[in-house]
């Protein structure tokens, strides 16, 4: 449930998240160019479903992954976008673009 508290990482560190991002994006490309059938496919990021306690987002996800599988991924309680945002948006989310925060989650 909890990546994080299970990872057994006892030694965090920080990586630069524009780096990762430009690095993520080649290999994308690479992929999306290679004819080869074992390389995993880039998914086409249209939508994301964050949720509170109680509020159905669990129905959502799962309604998602059954109508299709192959298009569709949930991740329960993924601390790594929310953080990703609260590092670049600032805490209260107001130092982005509604377009800006959207590139974050794509990256």
């Amino acid at each position: 449930r909890d990546i994080v508290a299970h990872s057994g990482c006892d030694d965090p560190f920080e990586v630069d998240l524009k780096k990762i991002a430009y690095l993520a994006r080649q290999r994308d490309q690479q992929v999306q160019e290679s004819d080869d059938e074992q390389v995993p496919k880039v998914l086409n990021f249209t939508a994301a479903a964050f949720h509170e306690s109680r509020c159905g987002s669990t129905l959502v996800a799962n309604s998602m992954i059954a109508m299709d599988p192959a298009k569709h991924r949930a991740y329960s309680e993924s601390a790594p976008p929310i953080s990703a945002m609260k590092n670049v948006c600032g805490e209260s989310f107001s130092l982005c673009s509604q377009e800006q925060a959207a590139k974050i989650l794509q990256d």
